[in-house]
């Protein structure tokens, strides 16, 4: 693999008109923060880096976190292909998960993907901080393990 594709793989920033999303992977999370609402545009590009991101991820535990304070809400077809993303992730060893962020809507959206891809809707998820949130996803980390195949 290249540097420059190396690269890409662990910091990526999209936008449009209306919000941005960064992803990015420090140590073994992969971390999101989103600013504003999120259209079709931006949820695919996501779901698209989530998915090559995931793919570095998938042979150790790993976890997901979202530190989008800024996030508004997803649009109802945004809020679709968000879901896809958070299935992949789940299907692909995502371990635990954490969320920071302020909006109401943003959070009943984030429990509603939970609830489709059939986790109990958990406000334990949400958390106030980056370091909560973090400490968190540590400890749950610290007692996963990868199933031998």
């Amino acid at each position: 693999m290249s540097s420059a594709r190396t690269a890409k793989l662990y910091d990526v920033f999209y936008q449009d008109k209306y919000g941005s999303v960064k992803l990015r992977i420090i140590g073994n999370v992969l971390v999101s923060q989103f600013e504003g609402p999120c259209g079709v545009r931006l949820a695919r590009n996501f779901k698209r880096d989530v998915i090559e991101f995931v793919s570095v991820l998938e042979h150790q535990p790993w976890a997901y976190m979202s530190i989008s304070n800024g996030f508004e809400a997803a649009t109802a077809d945004a809020l679709t292909i968000l879901t896809e993303s958070f299935m992949a992730c789940g299907s692909r060893g995502c371990r635990a998960e954490a969320y920071v962020m302020r909006s109401p809507i943003a959070r009943h959206q984030v429990n509603a993907m939970r609830s489709k891809a059939g986790l109990e809707i958990n406000d334990a998820v949400f958390f106030p901080d980056y370091r909560s949130a973090r400490r968190h996803l540590n400890t749950a980390l610290a007692t996963s393990t990868i199933p031998q195949a």
